[in-house]
């Protein structure tokens, strides 16, 4: 997972992934 062209609010499975 290595796309961060646009900053969007993340989805509920990515943050929990980034609050992890």
């Amino acid at each position: 997972m290595g796309r961060r062209s646009k900053v969007v609010k993340p989805t509920a499975a990515e943050q929990r992934v980034i609050d992890a």
